[in-house]
């Protein structure tokens, strides 16, 4: 008890902000941490030395490596800093943060189960499922199809015209939005990071799995095919929870996303590192769970990816071994007005890394999850070396 103690008091001395020397120590670890071997730490340690530096007060670190056998993973934990900095809670197991972006891996994964079931086809247009009178923008005689909404080649923007308060989204809206849309590009044709074609394809999806709902029902759909199944009770829809983080941005507490309506397939869920670790699992392969054999359908190639280089699978962009990245790798990353995270998975290896934080700065925390797993997918792991076993 007392060693948790100096702990929770060393960690507060040290959380980003406070006074101290010019040259502090590195960020020490929080309680609920179960680290992995000692150069692990190492890279992660400076991995997370380099997020505080920036906006982020916090940060959780899940790294997931083989196990001793094909259907067991070993994960390993790293918690820093703050999760609120006015209230002096740290980050822990389970501080939920934003995940933005990183929400669109599920909505591919709903895809993949609505191909699985023959519910869909990848080239079924969207306006199959867009109610009269509404309508979906085309050009030049090119339809948006199921497969270019999950792999960015819409054509759409990436938020829609008529966006305000995400939470206010309607369905009503979102169809709205399509009627005045003019589009950037043909379907198909080029590469377009667009949030509006992600939450168009969560309603969508939603809508097909629980009919008859009066506003999207992203969260329950998630819920009930998902995260239920894997037991990630933390991944769900923003809400308020006790464990929700506060976002900082430079000018201090950033506000909520809150991305819970229309467009929530986009960007709306909350997590925790262990759901994340548990989530990168299943997309690798790994377990013997059902969705352990659905998830890596997500990481086939479909089209091409930004520039019409690499590739774009559900959600996830794929990339090709390169000097400093020894094996090809899948990446997705999310951020929203105070929280940044990022995934990169090693399907060969069988090797991933999900960073969190709650700051603004996407690029400190890619950057630092890809110097650590660029480090780590060079050798294979060391059965029982990690703290937790998953099947």
């Amino acid at each position: 008890m007392r060693a948790l103690v100096v702990a929770v008091v060393t960690a507060l001395a040290l959380l980003p902000g406070s006074v101290g020397p010019a040259n502090a120590a590195p960020p020490t670890l929080n309680p609920g941490s179960e680290p992995g071997s000692a150069r692990e730490q190492d890279l992660v340690t400076t991995a997370a030395e380099e997020i505080l530096a920036s906006t982020a007060k916090g940060v959780a670190i899940a790294i997931v490596k083989p196990g001793m056998g094909p259907d067991f993973a070993v994960t390993t934990t790293y918690y820093f800093g703050a999760a609120d900095v006015a209230a002096n809670r740290l980050v822990g197991p389970a501080t939920q943060f934003e995940i933005a972006s990183e929400t669109k891996t599920y909505t591919g994964a709903l895809l993949a189960q609505a191909l699985a079931a023959g519910l869909v086809q990848l080239d079924d247009p969207v306006s199959k499922w867009v109610p009269a009178p509404h309508t979906v923008p085309s050009l030049d005689g090119a339809v948006i199809t199921l497969r270019d909404l999950a792999t960015h080649r819409s054509g759409l923007a990436d938020d829609p015209p008529n966006l305000g308060n995400k939470a206010d989204y309607t369905v009503e809206k979102l169809w709205e939005g399509l009627d005045n849309a003019q589009l950037l590009s043909k379907p198909g044709s080029t590469w377009l990071y667009s949030d509006w074609g992600f939450g168009l394809l969560g309603t969508v999806l939603a809508n097909l799995f629980m009919p008859n709902q009066p506003q999207p029902p992203f969260g329950p759909v998630v819920t009930e095919n998902l995260t239920a199944p894997l037991g990630l009770d933390s991944t769900l829809l923003e809400i308020p929870t006790p464990d929700r983080a506060v976002g900082y941005n430079e000018n201090g507490p950033a506000p909520y996303w809150n991305n819970t309506a229309a467009l929530a397939g986009g960007g709306g869920l909350l997590s925790n590192a262990t759901d994340m670790a548990d989530w990168c699992r299943a997309t690798l392969g790994i377990g013997l769970d059902p969705l352990a054999f659905l998830l890596p359908t997500e990481l086939l190639p479909l089209a091409k990816g930004e520039d019409n280089k690499d590739g774009m699978g559900m959600a996830w962009q794929l990339y090709p071994n390169a000097i400093d990245f020894p094996v090809p790798y899948a990446y997705k990353n999310g951020g929203s007005s105070g929280f940044s995270s990022a995934t990169f998975l090693v399907p060969s290896t069988k090797w991933a890394i999900t960073v969190l934080s709650n700051g603004h700065d996407d690029q400190a925390v890619s950057t630092a999850a890809r110097k650590v797993m660029t480090e780590l997918a060079r050798e294979p792991a060391l059965p029982g070396t990690g703290s937790s076993f998953g099947s």
